[in-house]
């Protein structure tokens, strides 16, 4: 089995007789796939997408804190540097980690380009990006910053159904689809 980055057909017309296997198997690999990229999401940087947002300032233009708005797919973030950061942000997701409860309304505390901090929390349009800080001025800019989107199974016009997994996991993700079709027609 080939395991580049495309993998076509995997879900097969074979199973168009049985639409209800076809159903389970696609929902286990849904699952299996986004427990995957969350388990390990520096493993599948070749999937990932670089994010294509305006920064919004908090304050003058390049100095202190920012914020992007994450895309609709956003499952997960993998990297984030501004172009005046000495090295990419800490990331913390809002509510769910220590960190975040620490972080201080000081500016000097949230983070600096030696040790800069994101921070992705809900919002009312879906999830954004928070970001500590940047003294760039006006160059400052995304240097980058990149996100896994949520698994989906690509259509082509032709009425196939492709499969764009991260080449390093796509082994564990097969495996782990199995396994839990198997569990599931057990029950």
């Amino acid at each position: 089995m080939n395991a580049s980055a495309e993998t076509p057909r995997l879900l097969s017309s074979d199973l168009e007789p049985h639409p209800m296997l076809h159903r389970l198997i696609h929902g286990a690999l849904m699952e299996c796939w986004r427990e995957a990229l969350l388990a390990h999401p520096t493993l599948a940087t070749d999937v990932a997408l670089p994010i294509e947002s305006d920064i919004h300032w908090m304050g003058r233009v390049g100095q202190g804190a920012g914020w992007l708005a994450l895309p609709a797919d956003y499952l997960t973030l993998v990297t984030l540097r501004m172009n005046d950061w000495h090295r990419p942000a800490t990331i913390i997701t809002a509510g769910s980690d220590a960190h975040h409860r620490q972080q201080s309304h000081v500016a000097a505390v949230r983070g600096n380009p030696w040790r800069p901090v994101a921070v992705v929390e809900p919002s009312a349009f879906g999830h954004r990006l928070t970001f500590y800080t940047s003294q760039g001025g006006d160059s400052a800019a995304l240097a980058e910053a990149l996100y896994l989107p949520t698994p989906h199974v690509e259509h082509c016009l032709h009425g196939e159904e492709w499969v764009r997994m991260p080449r390093l996991l796509y082994h564990d993700i097969v495996a782990h689809t199995a396994l839990r079709t198997i569990e599931i027609l057990q029950q």
